[in-house]
Parts: C-alpha cells; sequence; structure tokens
C-alpha cells in the first residue's frame, strides 16, 4: 500500500500526530511538508525510504526510523529547525543519505546502533560521514529531558 503526496492527515497548522498503519509501505513526496505543529509520527515497520521533503518543515523534535529504511532523500527533513535526534537504532543496514545540508540549521543528533557506529562514521558512499561529530553510539545517547 503506498501513502501518496496528499494532505488527509488534517491541518498542517494543528496536527500534532499521525500513525500510519503497517500496511503503508510506501510513502511519496511531500506527505507531511510543512505540518509547523507535528510532534510525533509513527512509521511503518514495512517502511523502506523515506522520499524528498517528506518531513520538510514539520515541527518533529524527534523520529524514530523504522528498521527497513535503506535511504533517507534529500530535504526530507529539511528545515526541521526543532530536530533535536533521529533515532536509527532499530535500522538493520545504513541507509543511503541524500543532501546533509537539509542537517545544517539544527543540531540534530544521529543515534545509532553501537555495533554499526564504524560504518555509520566511515562509508563514503552513503554521506554519513560528513555527519561524523553529530552521530551518536546508542549506548553513549542521553535523551533530552523535558525540563
Amino acid at each position: 500500500t503506498a501513502l501518496g503526496s496528499c494532505h488527509s492527515f488534517g491541518n498542517r497548522a494543528y496536527t500534532e500526530e499521525v500513525i500510519l498503519p503497517d500496511s503503508c509501505a510506501t510513502i511519496t513526496h511531500y506527505p507531511f511538508a510543512y505540518y509547523t505543529a507535528l510532534k510525533k509520527v509513527h512509521l511503518p515497520e514495512s517502511l523502506t525510504a523515506i522520499p524528498y521533503h517528506c518531513f520538510n518543515g514539520c515541527g518533529l523534535a524527534s523520529i524514530e526510523i523504522p528498521p527497513h529504511v535503506n535511504s533517507i532523500a534529500s530535504a526530507s527533513f529539511g528545515d526541521c529547525n526543532k530536530m533535536i535526534y533521529m533515532d536509527l537504532r532499530r535500522v538493520l543496514t545504513v541507509p543511503t543519505l541524500g543532501n546533509v545540508n537539509a542537517f545544517s540549521r539544527n543540531t540534530c543528533q544521529f543515534i545509532v546502533p553501537d555495533a554499526l557506529y564504524e560504518e555509520w562514521t566511515s562509508d563514503t558512499q552513503t554521506n554519513w560521514n560528513t555527519l561524523k561529530g553529530r552521530i551518536v553510539r546508542a549506548s553513549e545517547f542521553v535523551e533530552p529531558t523535558n525540563e
């Protein structure tokens, strides 16, 4: 099942949470772009790619990436200025990453499995190596508190 580029999740200015069903294996471009109030999103386990501009300009402070994601497209998280961390602990392989400039406007950390840390920080084919200083081993991550 595919989720197209539609805005059927409520008002972009007021929708705070979106839960995608596990039957949704594909998302196309722009479905959550500029959902400025979006605080939480549940991505389906079967998802394999996060497309171009998927969460561009949204209000997420964090997101958990499902295990089978193998591609995070350019600008999929562009202008997500509130993004504090991306939880990649369950990802099974290092996904390719589009243009890393999408993360230049925030201080987002990328939480990765300890066993894959070296691969994440040294692999020049996936672009993650350019964010090396912001990639954190899962065992060293301290989740921010709401104080």
